[in-house]
């Protein structure tokens, strides 16, 4: 795995910027799921250290796009609270993704446990135990 590149990364960034409604947010957050997919079907990187600094990031551009549009210092208007049905599954379909690729990681690295979850209004956050 590679991670997003900063061409990408920056392409969300604008396009979150610019997001308005939740029906936006589901758009983007299937984008970064589509290459999020492309990244997985590349093949595991020369390192299990590398892999897990790529599914960190990938975390993070979903997060941020989340977080862009939901989080209390967010210009998102608070006509409405919460996520929608669609953008929370979405996101854990994201997670659900980086948690396969990450049990892998985690015997190679022979880290004890990991976790990853999914919380309003940030996103996704990794954790692994050693």
């Amino acid at each position: 795995m590679n991670g997003p590149d900063d061409e990408f990364r920056g392409r969300v960034a604008a396009i979150a910027d610019e997001v308005a409604s939740e029906t936006q947010l589901e758009q983007l957050l299937d984008e970064i799921q589509d290459q999020l997919l492309a990244d997985v079907e590349g093949g595991a990187g020369e390192r299990p250290d590398d892999d897990l600094a790529a599914i960190e990031s990938w975390a993070s551009v979903a997060s941020y796009a989340v977080g862009r549009f939901h989080a209390p210092a967010s210009p998102w208007p608070r006509d409405i609270a919460g996520w929608g049905n669609n953008a929370a599954s979405r996101l854990r379909s994201i997670a659900n993704i980086l948690s396969r690729v990450l049990r892998a990681i985690v015997r190679e690295l022979e880290a004890a446990s990991f976790s990853i979850a999914v919380g309003f209004p940030w996103g996704i956050s990794i954790g692994l135990s050693w």
